[in-house]
């Protein structure tokens, strides 16, 4: 007797991924995008909070360092206004948003007698400020006899209230002085005060300007004294100490009422009733 095997019958399965409708699929794009803009904003104002409003980065110092004539508690109060940002109703005093550049125009501004700034941030919350001040080397008086006090750069920065210093009188025309104003230029400060500490034998006590290139100084002894600063100052002072010591070096320069040193390497000299060469 023989046993008939039944045959197994197979199946294909195929596994294909399940589809969902577009329309489904566009939605569930369309809410990650959501979310990560949403996400973005969040982030975005948790930065501006922290940059703007954040307590810990907020200005709650103000030092001030250098200043010895110059009133602290102004210079102090400029920078707290500067310092102050509005954004709509609110109020911010971050320390990220501190203009320097801003802040030290406006000292140099209202402060004459401030020479340099230099501003520093001190985090989370300190802001330092160091000031140089200018030092007179000279008091600067116009022709309307107001009298200033003068810096190597040739600025006037405060009013002279008294004649301890070289004095220089520009009586020249010149436009109403401010304090601020630069008169002169540093090269040419630097050639008075070295024609002033160089001359031997007879002290320069002021100078006048009595023209644009007409230097005249004033000394002790009684004689004025011509220079030329638009030509070699060194040759001049060299020529002005070789005739002093030659001719004054025992006195006598009473009788002098001028020596000019404008004409090369030339000295010409004027008693008070003879002319000499």
């Amino acid at each position: 007797m023989s046993i008939k095997r039944k045959k197994r019958k197979y199946y294909k399965y195929s596994y294909k991924k399940k589809r969902y409708p577009l329309n489904l699929r566009k939605s569930k794009r369309n809410k990650k995008k959501v979310l990560f803009f949403f996400l973005l904003i969040v982030l975005f104002s948790l930065f501006l909070y922290l940059i703007f409003f954040s307590s810990y980065l907020q200005v709650g110092t103000i030092e001030v360092y250098g200043a010895k004539t110059v009133n602290k508690d102004r210079v102090v109060s400029l920078a707290e206004r500067k310092i102050k940002h509005g954004f709509l109703f609110l109020e911010s005093k971050s320390i990220l948003l501190l203009n320097k550049k801003e802040i030290k125009k406006d000292i140099l501004r209202d402060f004459p007698k401030i020479e340099d700034v230099k501003i520093k941030r001190s985090f989370p919350h300190k802001v330092i400020i160091y000031v140089v001040e200018r030092s007179p080397i000279a008091v600067f008086c116009n022709q309307n006899s107001h009298c200033y006090l003068l810096d190597k750069n040739g600025v006037i920065f405060d009013f002279a209230k008294n004649n301890n210093f070289f004095v220089i009188k520009d009586n020249s025309e010149r436009k109403k002085l401010e304090l601020g104003n630069q008169v002169m230029s540093q090269g040419t400060i630097s050639k008075i005060l070295n024609i002033r500490d160089s001359v031997k034998i007879i002290t320069l006590e002021s100078l006048f300007i009595e023209e644009e290139h007409k230097f005249s100084f004033r000394s002790l002894e009684g004689p004025e004294i011509y220079f030329d600063l638009n030509e070699d100052t060194d040759q001049q002072i060299f020529d002005l100490n070789s005739f002093l010591k030659k001719y004054f070096s025992n006195g006598g320069l009473e009788k002098v009422k001028y020596i000019d040193l404008r004409f090369g390497n030339r000295v010409y000299w004027k008693e008070k009733s003879i002319d000499k060469e």
